[in-house]
């Protein structure tokens, strides 16, 4: 997992719009079987938090191994309430809206209700 991370300080009330790209590492031979179980390769995730006010941003990217299920289930949505405060420590309570959750370009939008 990498991260990249320019230091910012947030206020109460910023919002903070996120990204989520989601690739299936599917070679080009198999994109012509009939049918694709896309468990036999692996997923690549790609984060990405942009600040409010040019604040910054922050990507984080990963990637799972065939047969290796994401516990979010390729959900903006679920990936934020199971890490958001993992990815970023510094907003203790927050807003989550805005939210598109499918297909493999997802968005939604967070706003800090409440800093560390």
């Amino acid at each position: 997992m990498t991260s990249t991370n320019d230091k910012t300080k947030f206020n109460v009330g910023d919002i903070i719009e996120v990204s989520m790209k989601i690739e299936y590492q599917i070679p080009e031979e198999d994109e012509t079987k009939p049918v694709i179980d896309l468990s036999d390769y692996p997923t690549t995730y790609e984060i990405d938090y942009s600040y409010p006010k040019e604040k910054g941003f922050r990507n984080i990217d990963f990637t799972f191994d065939a047969s290796c299920s994401a516990c979010f289930n390729d959900d903006i949505k679920q990936y934020l309430e199971e890490y958001l405060k993992e990815d970023m420590k510094e907003i203790a309570e927050y807003e989550l809206f805005d939210i598109d959750n499918e297909g493999e370009y997802q968005t939604a939008k967070i706003k800090i209700t409440k800093l560390a």
